[in-house]
């Protein structure tokens, strides 16, 4: 048999579902993902043999997927209402935390909501469909580590982190130009779409970037003059995102 040595009913209130370590703390700090109360930072305690919830969420997800970054403060979660997000540890918990490994001088702290410090959300997107796995790989040899993600349907997406300030204000407004003159056959509007669960936060929609190759050249003309490049420029921009970084 093995030998208990710690345990404590307060981690998970309903459900545990996933268990990651830290990656570089692997025997003190643990993500704990619960089935209804999205994902908590954990801290083990050696020397009382205690746990101690340090990071909760203010959203209640119900997670199917998660992925710890290597930072070790970061986490990619899917939940199953087909939502897409990153938190982030705060940067006044990471110091504690830096400090006293155990995490025991965060149980007598006071945090402005609740009784626990609480996720940053640094991207929030609505995909459409149940994330089922996530995880941060390369695809391109030597290229930055991007997000991938499959889905309950079977489609395979990729999520680019943006590192130049450039590409990210071209990106925006080519999706900003998208949404006023593109309108899709359903009808409904894009950003409403994309904020069903929760307001899309800090992601640039690549699926409605790329429909830009499908407009005739009029529709194309009229973007291009919004974003103030030529089609070319346009074109040449989305097709090096995609061979840096996918394929």
């Amino acid at each position: 048999r093995l030998l208990k040595k710690a345990q404590s009913a307060q981690i998970a209130p309903h459900l545990i579902t996933q268990v990651q370590p830290h990656p570089q703390y692997p025997d003190q700090r643990l993500f704990v993902a619960d089935v209804q109360e999205s994902v908590r930072l954990v801290t083990y305690n050696p020397g009382s043999l205690s746990f101690h919830v340090a990071v909760d969420d203010t959203v209640p997800r119900y997670l199917t997927s998660m992925c710890v970054l290597s930072d070790g403060d970061t986490v990619a979660l899917g939940d199953k209402f087909g939502n897409l997000g990153v938190v982030r540890v705060p940067a006044n918990v990471a110091q504690s935390l830096d400090a006293d490994m155990s995490g025991a001088g965060l149980q007598y702290e006071r945090p402005r909501f609740g009784k626990t410090h609480k996720w940053d959300t640094l991207c929030a997107y609505h995909v459409g469909d149940i994330p089922s796995t996530i995880s941060a790989c390369s695809l391109v040899i030597g290229a930055r580590q991007v997000l991938l993600y499959t889905t309950l349907l079977g489609s395979v997406q990729v999520a680019v982190p943006f590192v130049s300030k450039g590409d990210l204000e071209f990106f925006r407004a080519l999706e900003m130009a998208m949404r006023k003159l593109w309108k899709p056959v359903s009808g409904r509007v894009h950003l409403a779409f994309r904020s069903a669960i929760e307001p899309v936060k800090g992601v640039v929609d690549g699926d409605l970037c790329e429909t830009f190759f499908k407009l005739d050249y009029d529709a194309r003309e009229k973007i291009s003059d919004l974003v103030d490049r030529t089609q070319q420029d346009i074109f040449k921009k989305l097709e090096d995102m995609r061979a840096m970084f996918a394929f």
